[in-house]
């Protein structure tokens, strides 16, 4: 399969959309599942389906819409519900690993530049998948998801939404509704402002960093933890963020930075680097910024290490860059020094 095709479009009410999706990417749902179990801890695998069903109150409470979505996906794919939840539920219930993203936003007349590098585990690079939504209820969305069967990750929506996301790790985790669809939540409002007011209703799961910007040029990074919220405003020259808390307010509660220090690192880097965005060929230079490898192999374009600590067993499995007023999302498949990108439309 060439990277071109590595698209999925599903369309009309959110169980039909669900279902499609299931029936199109079905064997590579199987292996999801597969993966996912294999990186549940030995010691924990007898209790997984009870660990997962105490997510679905949540889902339902909060967005039955994707409650439904999910019993669509579970009839396509011909999988329980239960495991079209488990897909969703990976962060929370695998736990932490010390992966790495850094992400940007760059202002430019209104018409805002994102980007992302999303690190994670290289076994799921040649599962990485664009999803193209367009539901009969709200905003057409294009999303990139690592996983096949995620119904929420980053992207930009048919309103000139884009949502970014970082991990960022707090205590407190608990059953709730899960961060892959408090990202799709965000990805269904058309404004910064709604996306973080339906992001502030939610009971969430575990926290997450989301960096946001809209049609109207508002760009803003909202950091959370399970029960708050905290915004911070760009810069003269955007935004950027890495892997721990950057508001005062959460520093005292960060449990990923002393785990995982390239993360200042990376945003040090990168904030450095926006300012070359913002010039007159910025794709180009958003390309370069997520190509960089200052601090190797924990750098902004991050590089497998089997020899190394726990912080260097995690790549760059994907580099994304957004042009959301225009409805383009262009996806490097695997690390950006070594693929070329391809543009998706909405």
């Amino acid at each position: 399969m060439s990277d071109s095709d590595r698209i999925v479009t599903v369309e009309g009410g959110h169980r039909e959309m669900g279902r499609q999706l299931g029936e199109q990417l079905r064997d590579e749902i199987a292996e999801t599942i597969e993966l996912l179990r294999a990186e549940v801890p030995a010691s924990q695998r007898d209790g997984i389906d009870g660990r997962v069903a105490a997510y679905a109150p949540f889902v339902e409470r909060h967005a039955p819409h994707l409650g439904d979505e999910l019993r669509g996906l579970a009839e396509g794919a011909r999988i329980r519900e239960l495991d079209a939840l488990f897909v969703q539920v990976r962060f929370e219930l695998i736990g932490y690993e010390a992966d790495g993203c850094t992400s940007f936003a760059v202002p430019r007349a209104g018409a805002v530049l994102t980007g992302q590098n999303v690190d994670t585990t290289p076994q799921y690079e040649p599962l990485g998948r664009v999803l193209r939504m367009r539901p009969d209820d709200g905003p057409d969305v294009l999303m990139y998801t690592y996983m096949p069967g995620m119904i929420g990750y980053l992207g930009i929506n048919g309103a000139g939404l884009s949502c970014l996301g970082n991990a960022v790790v707090c205590p407190d985790w608990r059953a709730g509704f899960p961060r892959y669809l408090v990202v799709r939540r965000a990805l269904e409002q058309e404004t910064v402002a709604g996306a973080v007011a339906a992001i502030r209703g939610l009971e969430r799961a575990s926290s997450i960093n989301l960096l946001l910007s809209d049609r109207a040029g508002v760009i803003r990074d909202v950091e959370l933890t399970v029960d708050e919220v905290a915004v911070i405003e760009p810069g003269p020259a955007g935004l950027a963020h890495a892997n721990h808390y950057v508001h005062d307010a959460f520093r005292a509660c960060d449990l990923l930075r002393p785990i995982l220090p390239d993360s200042e690192e990376r945003l040090d880097r990168m904030g450095g680097l926006l300012g070359g965005i913002a010039g007159d060929d910025r794709l180009a230079a958003a390309k370069a910024a997520l190509r960089d490898h200052t601090g190797y192999p924990t750098s902004i374009c991050r590089h497998y290490d089997a020899d190394g600590p726990p912080t260097y067993w995690h790549q760059t499995i994907a580099s994304l860059i957004a042009e959301p007023a225009e409805g383009r999302l262009h996806v490097c498949f695997g690390n950006p020094c070594q693929r070329e990108y391809v543009t998706f439309d909405l």
